[in-house]
């Protein structure tokens, strides 16, 4: 109740000095009277509601902390990047030295004699078999010196290295799993090719099978060099991997995540989070210093309006 009565006196005080500015106003002629109607108002108005000024320091002073949000954030995303997401640490669960081969289980001794003898056996299979092609084409260079067919063969097992070596592409150790595993489906498919090829072109105990809708006899034989040298290459390829798998289940050196990469991960959000109240802030207070100088400006207008009125009145009294 002493609240609405206090707004109450508040409302009808200032209803009186704003029939007192304009009465003066009325006195001061038509220019004069403008002028100090919008100083005297605006000063009102700031009394009520704040001044610009004030309005505007404020707004400044939060975009200063925002573009200080922004830059702390640049500098935990830069700080984020730059540190590596798994570093080298040591296993307890593996010999000091992985080839002590007296201390591998003797399923894996047997994998590792498989894998790589497979693996060096399929190199160079695709060596004799590239080196018998380019031979077989009867190319005038290769007829008069051999040994360049023998050194172009040598690019199979090149190959397959270099695709041992793809999935060191990715930096993340998610991406390189997924990218061995699209190899071995790879090398999977090209050896069911190679299976289905061998027997479309060799079957002496039986009937091939029917390939009419994807092979000719005219390229038949052409397609089976191209699966032959694939599935040579794929295959080494995909040994090799398994063999270096193999022996990184026993290196007693791996990688680990990087504590200080997690630490920067929970900075690097804290600081997005903070950045983002900012602007948000910045936003908010822009948005009210935009309604507040309309405000003003209406209320400078209504003032004006009453003080035509009100001078027209004089005018019509006196004339």
């Amino acid at each position: 109740m002493r609240s609405s009565k206090k707004e109450s006196d508040v409302s009808m005080a200032l209803k009186q000095r704003l029939d007192n500015m304009i009465k003066a106003a009325v006195h001061m002629g038509a220019d004069k009277g403008r002028q100090h109607i919008t100083q005297q108002a605006g000063l009102l108005f700031d009394e009520q509601h704040g001044s610009i000024e004030a309005a505007t320091a404020q707004r400044d002073e939060i975009k200063r902390l925002q573009e200080e949000a922004v830059e702390e954030l640049k500098q935990s995303r830069k700080k984020f990047n730059d540190l590596p997401s798994y570093i080298p640490a040591l296993r307890d669960d593996a010999p000091s030295n992985m080839f002590d081969f007296t201390a591998w289980r003797a399923q894996d001794l047997i994998q590792l004699v498989l894998f790589g003898g497979f693996m060096l056996l399929c190199m160079g299979l695709s060596v004799v078999n590239a080196q018998a092609s380019i031979a077989a084409s009867e190319i005038l260079v290769f007829i008069e010196a051999p040994w360049k067919a023998w050194v172009i063969a040598l690019l199979a097992p090149a190959i397959s290295v270099s695709l041992k070596m793809t999935p060191l592409m990715f930096s993340s150790l998610h991406w390189q799993d997924k990218c061995k595993k699209a190899l071995y489906g790879l090398t999977a498919l090209v050896s069911f090719i190679w299976i289905w090829q061998f027997a479309e072109t060799f079957n002496g105990l039986g009937a091939p099978p029917s390939l009419s809708d994807m092979l000719n006899e005219q390229s038949g034989g052409d397609y089976f060099v191209l699966v032959q040298l694939l599935a040579e290459v794929l295959i080494a390829s995909s040994l090799f991997i398994a063999l270096q798998n193999l022996l990184d289940s026993y290196n007693p050196s791996t990688l680990t995540l990087n504590p200080s990469r997690l630490i920067a991960s929970e900075q690097l959000r804290m600081d997005k989070s903070a950045s983002e109240k900012a602007f948000k802030a910045y936003l908010e207070t822009d948005s009210e210093l935009v309604a507040l100088s309309a405000a003003r400006q209406a209320f400078i207008n209504e003032q004006l309006s009453a003080f035509a009125i009100a001078q027209a009145r004089h005018q019509a009294l006196f004339s």
